[in-house]
């Protein structure tokens, strides 16, 4: 399951990269799971944000955890406090919040909680190895002591992006990793460490299977940075144009207005915009 869950949960598109069918085989594992460490049967507590793809999730989880004897309360929307005090206040086995936090309206979630109405916790080394790049890596104790354990403090003070661990390793777990580590770079005027420009070169190939929700999501973020001209370097200097299916990237205007930011490049029509928004690119684009 490591290769589904990210440091917080299971996070993707919805009903794309995160499946009815991945749902349901989550739930079956945690179910089982949790068969193991009771003498009973476990009771689950499920809730989720407003998202429209809640239901779709929840019924499929619902079905996972029944599927293996589970007891199952849905709690409808509610805010993941709520679900965390519930599982606590009637002693609930454990509980699934379904949402995705401030992510856009295409992705969704799940992550599960104790008895104790807690995140499930990892030890400290499997949480910070799980992440991209070093400078993720730095965490902060109950009592305000910093914790370093993978040196990212010296790569934030000498101003590089490395990743943790094989470069290539982590760009194929995840190849969205090629674009965060851009989108870094540039919103924070670091480097990016060599290996690591190397690795993006071998396996840029990977991002035609990213889906463009996910690839424009983090593009958005390079070019409204305040130094996406530094970003647009990289993106060229990488040799990602092609593989994005981006064009006139040289003319994109950072602006407030997203619309009008898209309207200044030339992007593949598989880009998620809708309907009103293409008519809007297409005028701007006529009276330019």
């Amino acid at each position: 399951m490591r290769k589904y869950f990210g440091t917080d949960g299971i996070r993707r598109i919805a009903n794309t990269e995160l499946s009815p069918e991945l749902v349901y085989k989550v739930a079956k594992a945690g179910a089982y799971v949790l068969s193991k460490h009771t003498d009973h049967t476990p009771t689950i507590f499920i809730g989720r944000d407003t998202r429209i793809s809640g239901t779709l999730i929840e019924a499929a989880m619902t079905a996972g955890f029944l599927s293996y004897g589970a007891n199952v309360k849905q709690l409808g929307v509610i805010p993941t406090p709520g679900v965390a005090y519930l599982t606590k206040r009637y002693k609930a086995d454990a509980s699934v919040v379904i949402s995705a936090s401030h992510n856009t309206y295409e992705f969704n979630g799940i992550k599960f909680f104790s008895n104790k109405g807690m995140k499930i916790p990892d030890t400290l080394e499997e949480d910070i190895t799980r992440r991209d790049f070093t400078v993720n890596s730095i965490c902060m104790d109950k009592d305000g002591k910093i914790i370093d354990l993978l040196n990212g403090k010296k790569d934030l003070n000498k101003k590089i992006i490395r990743t943790i661990g094989d470069a290539s390793f982590k760009i194929k777990q995840d190849s969205l990793r090629i674009l965060r580590a851009i989108r870094f770079a540039s919103c924070l005027n670091f480097k990016i460490e060599d290996s690591l420009k190397k690795a993006i070169k071998e396996n840029k190939d990977l991002l035609k299977t990213l889906s463009y929700e996910r690839k424009k999501e983090e593009l958005t973020k390079i070019f409204t940075s305040d130094n996406k001209a530094y970003g647009v370097k990289l993106l060229k200097e990488l040799d990602l144009l092609d593989v994005l299916e981006l064009t006139n990237i040289d003319n994109v205007l950072r602006t407030k207005d997203l619309i009008g930011m898209w309207s200044t490049i030339t992007v593949n029509d598989n880009y998620p915009f809708t309907k009103k928004e293409k008519e809007l690119i297409n005028n701007m684009n006529v009276i330019t």
